[in-house]
């Protein structure tokens, strides 16, 4: 029987079970070895970019409605509501005089403030996506002019339509020599004609026009992680030989100069916020655009001056957003530049592959290298393995093993 006081002898590596051999290996490479790494991670969150991501995620529920929704709400209002109240007048609100504040310093000059905003903010979304390359934001600005053209015409044209069919009643008789709506009502007359609805045509096509650039939007925080990969991606490549050569699958940016690459990088910081910025002046506009449709369909013109003028703006909307602006000659549809975005994830890690020695005899072929895989029986603490203790109790089990037998 062996003495209480007697030396435990530790016993040989000859002795331990191959299965303990390779625990007590994983430990003591595994545990203590230093790993460098030089792959990026990504800044941690803060409250104000939080509050921003909600705050855009309500802008893109608002502006992104599906077109065939849109135009069925409208077709709705401008049909339905408007035959409705031709016949059965809706109760007089606010929104019923022509002078209210919104009608008067918004819808007046819808144009005007869709021209500007819209304008901000494809002047903020371009200097990115087109890496600050003067001719690529010009070609995307003829969007706009399109837009103020296509305004400019049709309201025009129903100006001199309503002109040209108008006519003064007095209740003596016609005024035939009157041939505005100014110089009608100056006399005391009643001025009657086939007047389009300006309002309900404009205020449809700002609606398109809005959601429609607002379109640049979609992945635009995907921009962030390409840089970062990218800039990692081709800082490993001037590390030929280092320890750490993992690197990110390639980015839409691989194509860029490094002069666009860094003017991107630039472009992005500044822009960031503020284009988020303007893209809630944009929503705000919708809606109130959308209420102030709603106020035409029930108060102002006759049911078939608004399907026309409805029916003439979502015409020209799918004319030049879904036919024009696909072809070559085209300025292109919001967010094509110089590299991809709107459709494209994130890369993910590749670690390159590193060669080791080949195993067994006679074998030639590299092998890749593989983390070893954590034992079951290693105890845990909130998920984090305890290796002092799988390793104590391996060395009580080597001292059962030689202590003599009873």
């Amino acid at each position: 029987m062996q003495a209480p006081n007697a030396a435990k002898k530790r016993p040989s590596l000859g002795t331990i079970p191959p299965s303990a051999q390779t625990r007590n290996s994983f430990v003591d490479k595994g545990r203590w070895a230093k790993t460098k790494g030089t792959k990026p991670v990504q800044d941690p969150t803060t409250v104000g970019e939080i509050f921003t991501k909600v705050l855009v995620h309500f802008c893109r529920k608002v502006l992104f409605v599906e077109a065939k929704y849109r135009l069925t709400a409208y077709a709705i209002l401008l049909f339905f509501a408007s035959l409705v109240t031709d016949y059965m007048p809706f109760p007089k609100t606010y929104f019923a005089y022509s002078d209210n504040f919104p009608n008067q310093y918004f819808v007046k000059f819808s144009w005007g403030w869709t021209f500007l905003v819209t304008g901000a903010f494809m002047y903020l979304t371009t200097a990115v996506y087109c890496c600050g390359n003067r001719q690529q934001i010009l070609r995307h600005f003829v969007r706009l002019a399109i837009g103020t053209l296509v305004w400019f015409t049709w309201t025009n044209l129903f100006s001199m339509i309503e002109t040209s069919t108008g006519q003064c009643l007095t209740k003596e008789a016609a005024l035939y020599s009157v041939k505005s709506r100014r110089n009608c009502l100056g006399k005391g007359g009643k001025w009657t004609s086939f007047d389009i609805s300006g309002h309900a045509f404009l205020l449809i096509w700002c609606i398109f026009f809005i959601t429609e650039e607002a379109r640049a939007i979609i992945g635009w925080d995907n921009i962030k992680d390409f840089i970062r990969h990218e800039e990692h991606n081709r800082g490993s490549a001037l590390r030929v030989g280092s320890i750490s050569t993992d690197t990110f699958e390639e980015t839409p940016l691989k194509g860029l100069t490094d002069g666009e690459f860094e003017e991107l990088k630039q472009n992005y910081g500044k822009h960031d916020v503020i284009a988020k910025i303007v893209l809630v002046g944009m929503t705000f506009l919708t809606l109130l655009w959308d209420l102030m449709i709603i106020a035409t369909a029930l108060y102002f013109h006759v049911m078939i001056e608004k399907v026309i003028a409805g029916l003439i703006a979502a015409v020209m909307w799918f004319a030049i957003y879904r036919g024009f602006y696909t072809l070559e000659v085209s300025p292109g549809l919001p967010g094509s530049g110089l590299f991809k975005y709107s459709d494209v994830k994130p890369a993910a890690v590749a670690a390159t592959p590193k060669p080791s020695t080949s195993l067994g005899k006679g074998s030639s072929t590299a092998k890749v290298n593989k983390p070893a895989s954590l034992p079951d029986d290693v105890p845990k603490f909130m998920g984090m393995p305890l290796y002092a203790l799988r390793k104590r109790k391996d060395e009580l089990e080597m001292d059962d093993l030689d202590s003599p037998t009873k």
